[in-house]
């Protein structure tokens, strides 16, 4: 059984210097070619990439509204179409010449989800999300 034993671990030992002398030489043979043939950096070609983007600058979310009318502003790329999606209608501006937009929607009671967009000209979009709050309670002291 010793035999067999000491055997099994000049076998073991032998595979494993050979499989380690097998990825020495493996990465010595990686490292001399990437030596000898260096990879061309990659160099950045201008591009013309357009910046789109859109920013709510009024309401804040889950502002809550005693009056049914409500104005959202925001700011997004110059001349861009806008549209407001409310509960129960759409709404259509252009940015002005800076960027700036506002545009009247009409709230319906409670929560209102409105999706903003804006389109450019080049058929990019950005949207936002935005919920306002329309509350008809009255409080009394």
């Amino acid at each position: 059984m010793k035999k067999e034993v000491i055997l099994a671990i000049i076998i073991g030992f032998s595979l494993g210097l050979v499989i380690t002398f097998g990825i020495y030489t493996a990465r010595q043979a990686v490292s001399r070619h990437q030596a000898a043939n260096p990879s061309p950096s990659p160099q950045s070609a201008p591009t013309a990439t357009s910046v789109h983007s859109l920013t709510l600058t009024a309401p804040e979310t889950e502002t809550v509204f005693t009056t049914a009318e409500a104005t959202i502003s925001g700011t997004t790329t110059p001349n861009a179409l806008i549209t407001l999606f409310t509960e129960d209608t759409e709404v259509l501006v252009y940015a002005d010449n800076t960027g700036k937009f506002s545009a009247p929607i009409t709230l319906v009671g409670g929560a209102n989800d409105i999706t903003v967009t804006a389109i450019t000209s080049d058929g990019l979009t950005a949207t936002a999300q935005l919920t306002l709050i329309y509350s008809t309670a009255t409080i009394e002291p």
